[in-house]
């Protein structure tokens, strides 16, 4: 069949966030609802609808169908000789990320591929962690920044949202699900803080920038399986050392804050032997997005 495809968008394209900072000028008054008439829904591969009249209503599909009534106060879109998907989802992507958080690969570095170098940990109040390919306090809400051209590019492809990571590390931090829009951060964010997302990367695949690294740990597939594994122990060890300060804080000495273990304590349970992860691990690796993740009972160091 050959027509015109239109990819349903709804928040993205006919309705702005809620936004609770004062406007500035004029008020704008926006419909809030539109009929997309004399169009050809596609339901599900094999299955469509011819003329069909779709009705949505502050943003959410109401009614879809041949037989469906356009309400009176509709802003009413001539669909004809177009066809009208629902927009696909993107479950892993790098939309929106900075180049030194794209993920690298052998033999790239040059000018039309991420750089070799990936960006520093985030500035924050506590210390980071040991290795610098552990970074579980990255936040991809604040390194986002929009791409008008790759939006275009996922749009073309039916690609309407997509759940977008830092590309880098081992634990690489918190994901964000988002409209592929070409609009800012506060504009097209759907939810933030979506997912931790680990890889077992090794060091040439995630080169930092600090001048003094001489960090060349992990260079194998096990040795970022241990880092992965001993930096959950850590967690949980920074757990029970900050909960025993709490219970006795005029005996014993306040713990380092650690940005790292920090962002960490919410996929650690009480349970010593299972730590609960919210997780994507990827590359041959395991999805767990409500998992667990077992370890070895096995005695823990402090450093």
């Amino acid at each position: 069949m050959k027509g015109l495809f239109v990819f349903l968008i709804l928040p993205s394209l006919l309705f702005a966030n809620t936004d609770t900072t004062p406007v500035k000028g004029i008020h704008t008054a926006n419909p809030g609802i539109h009929a997309l008439t004399n169009a050809t829904v596609v339901i599900r591969p094999g299955l469509q609808i011819e003329d069909a009249t779709v009705v949505i209503r502050d943003g959410l599909i109401e009614e879809v169908g041949d037989t469906v009534e356009v309400p009176d106060d509709a802003r009413i879109w001539d669909m004809t000789g177009r066809i009208v998907y629902p927009g696909f989802i993107d479950a892993y992507s790098q939309y929106g990320m900075p180049e030194g958080l794209k993920t690298f690969r052998s033999g790239g570095g040059n000018g039309e591929g991420p750089p070799r170098r990936m960006s520093p940990a985030p500035g924050t109040t506590g210390a980071p962690f040991w290795n610098p390919l552990v970074t579980p306090e990255r936040d991809a809400f604040d390194v986002f920044k929009p791409n008008s051209k790759a939006a275009e590019t996922l749009n073309d492809a039916g690609v309407t949202t997509v759940a977008t990571y830092p590309g880098r590390g081992i634990f690489r931090g918190q994901g964000l699900l988002i409209h592929a829009n070409g609009k800012s951060v506060k504009e097209a964010t759907i939810q933030s803080q979506t997912a931790q997302h680990i890889s077992f990367d090794l060091w040439n695949q995630s080169r930092t920038e600090r001048p003094s690294d001489s960090f060349i740990y992990p260079t194998s597939l096990m040795g970022s399986i241990a880092l992965a594994r001993q930096t959950l122990l850590d967690a949980q060890w920074y757990r029970k050392i900050n909960e025993a300060y709490q219970k006795n804080s005029d005996k014993l000495e306040k713990p380092e804050e650690n940005s790292a273990l920090t962002a960490l304590q919410d996929l650690t349970s009480q349970n010593d032997k299972t730590l609960k992860l919210k997780a994507v691990i990827k590359d041959k690796r395991l999805v767990t997005p409500t998992g667990k993740f077992n370890v070895l009972n096995t005695q823990h160091d402090v450093y």
